[in-house]
């Protein structure tokens, strides 16, 4: 069976892209398909918003810095590209993360997960959110998805706790 041939372009070289040509390349492979991709990216580097930068002698890592090992497909590309063993584990020691809010840092409470409150004391007594915004969270169930499909993170928490 004679080979068939497959000229693909992807656009943008950021996390999404360069997973795309991965599983396109993972599909050509499957059904006996030639690839010849090209990744197009409008920067100087590959990578997107996922940076390691030396600054002194501080190692500053930019853009996502986890992901969320409940979900199998993180782990399973993880384990496709041969870095288990450079995942690095949360130390539950540091485990908190903050939101900048003028010139200082606001602790995000205890329980909050995926923008969302699993336990109410921290929440209401966290100081990360104006007592309407926390009115408006507590009414999240109440609040119907968005129209929109490809909504951004800002929209969504805006739209669930305001401004």
């Amino acid at each position: 069976m004679a080979l068939s041939i497959l000229d693909t372009a992807v656009i943008g070289g950021g996390i999404s892209g360069l997973s795309c040509a991965y599983r396109l390349k993972q599909l050509a492979d499957q059904h006996n398909t030639v690839l010849d991709v090209k990744i197009f990216e409008a920067s100087e580097r590959f990578g997107g918003i996922i940076r390691t930068m030396r600054h002194e002698d501080c190692l500053l890592e930019a853009g996502p810095d986890a992901f969320l090992s409940a979900k199998p497909a993180a782990i399973s590309l993880i384990r496709e590209l041969g870095l288990e063993k450079s995942v690095i584990p949360t130390n539950q020691q540091f485990r908190r993360s903050f939101v900048a809010s003028g010139d200082r840092l606001k602790a995000v409470p205890e329980g909050f997960y995926m923008v969302a409150p699993s336990r109410i004391k921290p929440f209401l007594t966290s100081d990360i959110l104006s007592p309407a915004g926390k009115i408006r969270a507590l009414s999240e169930i109440f609040i119907g998805r968005s129209d929109n499909e490809d909504e951004s993170v800002e929209s969504f928490i805006t739209r669930r706790f305001g401004r």
